[in-house]
């Protein structure tokens, strides 16, 4: 991998669906570096691919499944009513595309809150 791009999008889930960039990641070779990152929001989620997704990234086929998101993390994004749209974009010698996955992406929160009583 080359060089790589992640971009953010989020959408209300009204009745009107509006749509707006949230945030854009470029990356060079390091790519996959970041991509397996412990200090990343979607650490959980590259943990969870079985077979371990691991550098140098290998073609085959890769799952995931019952993924638990850290709440610490999630604070600093609007998740409440949002539809997010993650775009992986890389490519690799020669510039050749090499990756181009989209994510649809819905978070909820599970559990009760606990007020005062």
């Amino acid at each position: 991998m080359t060089r790589g791009n992640i971009r953010f999008d989020f959408c209300s889930q009204g009745v009107t669906k509006t749509c707006e960039n949230y945030l854009n990641w470029r990356f060079g070779k390091d790519g996959c570096d970041l991509w397996t990152s412990k200090l990343t929001l979607w650490n959980k989620f590259v943990d969870a691919i079985q077979p371990s997704f691991v550098c140098p990234f290998h073609p085959g086929h890769y799952t995931i499944t019952n993924i638990t998101l850290d709440a610490k993390k999630m604070e600093m994004i609007p998740v409440e009513d949002r539809e997010w749209f993650v775009t992986l974009q890389a490519y690799g010698d020669n510039e050749q595309p090499w990756m181009c996955t989209v994510f649809d992406v819905k978070l909820f929160r599970t559990g009760r809150r606990r007020g005062p009583k």
